[in-house]
């Protein structure tokens, strides 16, 4: 594909960039219907299958379709399949699934539907690509949240004709079928990798000129566990004295490991944390909740910190290695 220049004619500046003079920017609403999610009565719910099945919020979230775990029979709100699927609730917000049925959708969940001449998979692409700024949007003590309102204004770029949206979604779904195959043959490395781990960390495989018994010890043994914060998202800033730990980031921004020389850390006031161990190199900070089960216990490792006064908040746990470990 040739890229657009600036030099090239039938360009227009927008707030999106150099865009063709012929696309026009339209708020989400206008181009396609957002259905924002209802929850049914808890008493509804079941897992025998009766009624309608539900979609509540991450849980039931995989890489691009939804799961069945559960149904209600008091369903409120629907989503149709092909539907656009995506979180507004909480640590998870600007998630997406694609609908594959008919499904009752609860509030931690929207549904975006593109409306009659438009592409709804030109428009899931868009509201991929938008999802920065959804996230930006929310608003939250605790976890993030995006109501209807700010959903509905998300601007989108659109070109004049169905049929050009329909041939931008088939060169995107290309990359993506592309994309899906590399990981296939990622997860299978990974597979291998996590069947070594298992054999060396339990020693049941030992490497060359290793020998002996292992012992099995309480975690309590190998790590000391020091005092966390308390304070949520609202009691954090750009400008305190003090880096700030919180869990929902945990969640979002790291993965595995927290590289203070590169990564930004939350601040906070030093009077609300002054009794809070300062983190050193190698600390392990454990997430003890989530809005979904893969999230409990998510962790980070601590990595040149340095000078920096970092401190653990709310909802974490903070181990930190025995010296004879």
């Amino acid at each position: 594909m040739e890229l657009m220049t600036e030099e090239k004619k039938g360009l227009k500046r927008t707030v999106f960039g150099l865009m063709p003079e012929d696309w026009e920017i339209h708020q989400l609403i206008e181009v396609g219907e957002v259905i924002m999610g209802q929850s049914p009565p808890g008493s509804s719910y079941n897992q025998i299958k009766k009624g309608v099945p539900l979609i509540n919020g991450p849980t039931e979230f995989t890489n691009l379709f939804p799961k069945k775990i559960q149904w209600t029979t008091k369903a409120t709100k629907f989503c149709k399949s092909d539907d656009i699927l995506i979180c507004v609730r909480g640590s998870s917000t600007g998630r997406i699934n694609i609908s594959k049925d008919e499904y009752c959708i609860g509030r931690g969940i929207a549904a975006i539907r593109a409306k009659q001449k438009n592409s709804n998979k030109f428009l899931e692409y868009q509201v991929r690509n938008a999802v920065t700024e959804i996230v930006s949007k929310t608003s939250g003590s605790t976890f993030s949240n995006v109501d209807g309102k700010t959903l509905k204004c998300i601007k989108i770029p659109l070109p004049p004709t169905l049929e050009e949206q329909q041939a931008i979604a088939s060169a995107l779904s290309d990359v993506d079928k592309l994309i899906r195959s590399l990981d296939g043959l990622i997860q299978k490395k990974q597979a291998i990798k996590k069947g070594t781990m298992q054999q060396l960390l339990t020693g049941k495989k030992r490497l060359p000129g290793f020998d002996g018994e292992w012992e099995v010890k309480k975690l309590g043994e190998c790590f000391d566990f020091l005092k966390t914060g308390t304070q949520s998202r609202s009691d954090l800033n750009s400008h305190g004295d003090v880096g700030y730990i919180h869990y929902g980031d945990i969640h979002s921004k790291w993965d595995l490991f927290l590289d203070c020389d590169n990564q930004a850390v939350p601040k906070i006031d030093i009077g609300k944390v002054k009794s809070l161990p300062k983190l050193q190199e190698g600390d392990l900070i454990i997430a003890d909740a989530s809005e979904d089960y893969e999230g409990v216990g998510k962790s980070i490792e601590i990595k040149n910190i340095g000078e920096r006064n970092i401190v653990a908040g709310l909802h974490t746990m903070l181990l930190r290695a025995k010296k004879n470990q």
